[in-house]
């Protein structure tokens, strides 16, 4: 056996000695800790503070539903000649605004000119014969009534007047006819309008019915917009309507709701007449809109979307929070949680079903900090209250 050294001796005998005293040090430790006071119960369990709002019920809702058209001229047409010819004058261009019966073309009539002249001379001369023919009867009958001319003279008398007569009346057709082709070489405006385009030059050859301007009726434009079979109702005739185009509000009036729905959307189509004028800031082919309401019976209550928390089987939650007589004066109110049936939405609230009466009020913020079985000082915002008030309430 190896014997110790001094120092490790001394070594030993000091660290021996001071196990006591570490011993006492932690035992002294653990008494303090477990002194220590703890959290009051009553901060424990202070209820947190909520924003409700009563359950109201009602037993009706409004179902809104924008149907998007398009502005339309009331009148549209593709103005051309009924003859041919040739373009000698074009008075406006695409946008100008014509007025009903403002010439807005012309076409070449040197050669209907001509022919109205030498028609004019052949009458003139079929007017002079004419004259001489019926001085002719005159004599003829004289001369008979003297038996110095016979029947038959008379006869032939008679019937040149008479064949004068109508070479007259087909001189006189004629001229009219020229004078017809005249005026058919002026192009008016139908209806005061707008120009939408202008298909073609001075110069041009054009033929029969060729379009020059396509017209846009410019007053009394129209919104043809197709709307659900069931909102046909909403929707009378020489009811007042607002149209929505661009962004701006145009008053109108119901015209017509047409008779058949369209086979391919499956929606009738009616017509609103507008207080307003094309080329003014409104312009034909415009995307126009309505908003139509009619309302649904069943019974619910509103709630905000943000007070709904998802369930199960295709249900969603709330939590509500008992304002009634049943909670004393000055003691907090304990939190359930309530299944109900989504029936409707909107923008920010929804419509629901479920057991909750009318005494109960909606937890409506901070619904992800609650669980069921908490309780709660529930704080009623007042509508309308500046800054965003609130009142806590006291039931």
């Amino acid at each position: 056996m190896t014997a110790s050294s001094p120092t490790t001796s001394r070594l030993s005998r000091v660290l021996f000695g001071l196990v006591p005293v570490l011993m006492l040090a932690l035992v002294a430790s653990v008494g303090v800790v477990a002194n220590t006071p703890g959290p009051p119960d009553e901060f424990e369990s202070a209820p947190m503070t909520v924003t409700i709002e009563p359950a109201e019920w009602v037993d009706s809702y409004l179902v809104r539903a924008r149907y998007v058209g398009e502005v339309r001229a009331r009148q549209r047409v593709e103005l051309g000649f009924e003859l041919g010819g040739k373009l000698v004058e074009l008075g406006f261009d695409e946008g100008d605004r014509v007025r009903a019966g403002e010439t807005v073309g012309l076409l070449d009539v040197v050669r209907l000119d001509s022919e109205e002249s030498r028609l004019v001379a052949a009458r003139g001369r079929v007017e002079a014969d004419l004259k001489l023919a019926r001085l002719t009867l005159d004599r003829v009958r004289t001369s008979f009534e003297s038996r110095a001319a016979s029947e038959q003279e008379i006869d032939e008398a008679v019937q040149r007047v008479e064949s004068l007569e109508a070479s007259l009346d087909e001189a006189t057709a004629s001229i009219e006819r020229v004078q017809i082709d005249l005026e058919k070489s002026v192009l008016r405006a139908p209806f005061d309008a707008v120009v939408s385009r202008r298909h073609l030059d001075l110069g041009a050859v054009i033929g029969e019915g060729a379009p020059v301007y396509t017209l846009l009726e410019a007053t009394q434009p129209e919104v043809r917009i197709g709307v659900a079979p069931a909102m046909v109702d909403e929707v009378r005739v020489g009811d007042g309507a607002s149209v929505e185009v661009r962004g701006e509000m145009i008053s109108g009036v119901v015209i017509a709701s047409l008779p058949e729905l369209d086979r391919r959307t499956r929606t009738a189509e009616v017509r609103i007449g507008l207080e307003a004028a094309l080329g003014e800031g409104l312009r034909d082919g415009d995307a126009a809109s309505i908003e139509l309401g009619v309302h649904q019976d069943v019974r619910g209550f509103w709630v905000p979307i943000e007070a709904l928390t998802q369930s199960v089987r295709g249900l969603w939650a709330v939590y509500i929070v008992d304002t009634g007589e049943g909670d004393r004066e000055g003691e907090s109110s304990r939190v359930e949680r309530r299944e109900v049936e989504l029936l409707h939405t909107e923008t920010d609230r929804a419509l629901v079903r479920g057991p909750v009466d009318e005494h109960e009020s909606v937890i409506v913020a901070g619904i992800h900090r609650i669980v069921p079985g908490v309780r709660v000082d529930p704080v009623r915002a007042v509508v309308g209250a500046p800054n965003d008030a609130e009142v806590r309430d006291e039931g």
